[in-house]
């Protein structure tokens, strides 16, 4: 009997050196990634996996460029903003974790509000920025 797979984490790692051994920017790498992680969730949910991780960003990324950390956070919102309708539409529940209060407050702000127009649905995509 196989057991069906109720979890997936995913670690954003290696966009940076992606872009680079395309000679592309950094910040493509980002954004490829961001596009590839949509995939994944997209392909994992039509699976039936209820629980998704994703871990976006870690304290070892506030040492990079103000430049690259800002696009971080740009294409987090913009994530947000582009994927809510998807989230409600497909029954998902989002959280992040993290330290949250770290992050611009703009980004908190949109934080807060997907959170909570998703709160009340049952399965979950958690990320950490």
């Amino acid at each position: 009997m196989t057991k069906k797979l109720t979890h997936l984490g995913i670690i954003m790692d290696g966009n940076r050196r992606w872009a680079k051994k395309r000679g592309l920017p950094k910040l493509a790498g980002h954004q490829r990634g961001y596009l590839t992680a949509q995939k994944i969730v997209e392909h994992a949910i039509k699976k039936g996996i209820q629980v998704i991780t994703l871990w976006a960003f870690s304290t070892e990324n506030w040492k990079r460029s103000k430049t690259e950390v800002n696009f971080l956070f740009k294409l987090l919102k913009l994530a947000i903003k582009e994927q809510s309708s998807y989230l409600n539409k497909n029954n998902i529940k989002i959280n992040f974790i993290g330290r949250l209060s770290e992050l611009p407050k703009s980004l908190q702000q949109s934080i807060n509000e997907i959170t909570k127009l998703t709160k009340i649905i049952p399965r979950l995509l958690s990320t950490s920025p």
